[in-house]
């Protein structure tokens, strides 16, 4: 069960002003909040060949953080390639922050050319009156992390493995 907010992102070269999606998420929405996105361009869906990642970058306004801005990067979820569409669900660390969230949509090829669509758009993060007690925000946060540490941890159990072979 997915409680989700959808947007169209039109890829375009002409600046607009930030999507106001009014969407509010709550800091118990753990695992639920999710983010749905319809990239079109020239009144069409854009199609998004294999190997294409699409980062999503989320920015919100932190004390603690390098010139007092937090910033989140999520490779977003190819939901329908033919379509163009991506998603993200929140991660329970970014629902510690309680505020305003300023996203940005970028798409990179396969082929090393990458874009920004000029998708920008805004939604708002809210503390639930269930949570005393929510994580404490981390200011800098890439979803690449998880998947380099999952490599590490097999790859010394493959190197533990081999070693007891020859042992």
């Amino acid at each position: 069960m997915f409680k989700t907010k959808e947007e169209i992102i039109v890829i375009q070269a002409e600046a607009k002003e930030p999507i106001q999606t009014r969407a509010v998420f709550w800091s118990h929405d753990k695992g639920t909040a999710k983010m749905l996105f319809k990239l079109r361009k020239d009144g069409t869906s854009q199609a998004l060949a294999e190997g294409t990642i699409v980062p999503i970058l989320l920015k919100f306004n932190s004390e603690t953080a390098e010139n007092g801005v937090g910033r989140h990067i999520y490779h977003a979820v190819i939901e329908d390639a033919v379509n163009g569409i991506v998603s993200i669900i929140l991660e329970d660390n970014i629902l510690g922050y309680q505020g305003r969230v300023d996203g940005s949509i970028y798409i990179e090829l396969p082929d090393s050319r990458s874009l920004d669509t000029a998708g920008r758009f805004t939604f708002h993060i809210k503390r639930s009156p269930i949570d005393e007690d929510v994580p404490e925000l981390e200011d800098y946060y890439w979803q690449g992390f998880g998947e380099i540490m999952e490599q590490y941890h097999e790859s010394i159990a493959e190197i533990k493995s081999e070693a007891k072979e020859l042992l």
